[in-house]
């Protein structure tokens, strides 16, 4: 893998919260972009659950499957994730978490990546 890629995509997501619980549903489809290869159509579904520990803490799993669109049974990868969103200050927050994903189910040798992953956000 490698190279410069470009992406397309459409989503729509659902949240709903049975506090201290969140619940977040998303469906993406996902056209990618690489020099010299046909596009790739992808479907991509993704489930998170959220449990608000105080005002500052919210610890998280999620899943996520990816499917070709052309076959939609077919499952071309899956993403498992877990992680701790802190609130720091008014509108910033920090993710601490990890991915495990496995990649490329449909060839004769798809292979695996551990993410681990520290990130900062603000809201305007």
């Amino acid at each position: 893998k490698g190279g410069t890629k470009q992406r397309l995509s459409f989503c729509g997501s659902y949240k709903h919260s049975f506090k201290p619980i969140g619940l977040k549903y998303r469906t993406r489809f996902q056209r990618t972009f690489e020099k010299n290869e046909n596009p790739e159509d992808l479907i991509r579904n993704k489930c998170t659950i959220e449990y608000k520990l105080d005002k500052n803490l919210e610890p998280y799993i999620s899943s996520e499957l990816f499917h070709l669109y052309n076959e939609p049974v077919q499952l071309d990868e899956y993403r498992l994730s877990f992680g701790l969103t802190v609130d720091i200050m008014k509108k910033n927050s920090i993710k601490i978490f990890y991915i495990f994903k496995k990649e490329d189910l449909t060839k004769s040798d798809p292979y695996e990546v551990n993410v681990f992953g520290l990130a900062y956000s603000f809201k305007m």
